[in-house]
């Protein structure tokens, strides 16, 4: 089993809904999980202190599996896609990448990347999830232009352009794809022997 189970993906893609139902699944499995949540508004600072939060749950409780909704990529591939060199981006987030991969190399780390086909997946997902929460959808073509760049950088993702030792799984997802589906791919990531 995984010591840290990680969702990151571009807005709209679901991280928060697929990090619910695979708390769910481990609490029926009877394991012990805590859910850490990193945005794109956190600095290399706020990531490096979360993983070092991080690192001392497991220590304190071998067992528990921490899920993070998110993780220190989604800022490493806005800074990317900002337009940033990657020696300006390694500088910006040395000391989350340190962190990360010191914990990468003593723990059992998963990284999964949801990957939409497209724009309409984030809006479709983004849309319905309104929907169910009687909101109003607040999709400015800033965002929207937001959301495109982004998941450009993940889907050009390449953990060698960075660090070779944080490696991750990436799963495509595809307008029309339901949330279980995609929550089925985790689970065959996650729970595999």
């Amino acid at each position: 089993m995984f010591n840290i189970v990680t969702i990151d993906g571009p807005v709209g893609i679901g991280k928060s809904l697929q990090v619910g139902m695979l708390c769910l699944k481990f609490k029926e499995l009877k394991i012990e999980i805590k859910v850490v949540s990193f945005t794109i508004d956190d600095n290399d600072e706020d990531c490096e202190n979360k993983l070092k939060n991080i690192e001392s749950l497991i220590k304190l409780n071998p067992k528990l599996v921490i899920v993070c909704d998110g993780s220190i990529i989604s800022n490493v591939v806005n800074s990317l896609m900002s337009g940033l060199n990657h020696q300006t981006v390694l500088k910006n987030h040395g000391k989350s990448f340190r962190s990360y991969e010191n914990i990468s190399r003593n723990y059992r780390v998963k990284n999964i990347l949801l990957i939409p086909r497209d724009l309409d997946v984030c809006i479709e997902r983004i849309n319905c999830q309104k929907a169910v929460e009687c909101k109003s959808t607040d999709l400015t073509i800033d965002n929207l232009d937001k959301i495109r760049t982004s998941i450009m950088g993940f889907r050009s993702m390449d953990s060698s352009l960075l660090t070779y030792n944080i490696s991750y799984d990436k799963i495509n997802t595809y307008k029309g794809e339901s949330i279980l589906e995609t929550h089925e791919k985790i689970k065959k990531i996650v729970f595999e022997k």
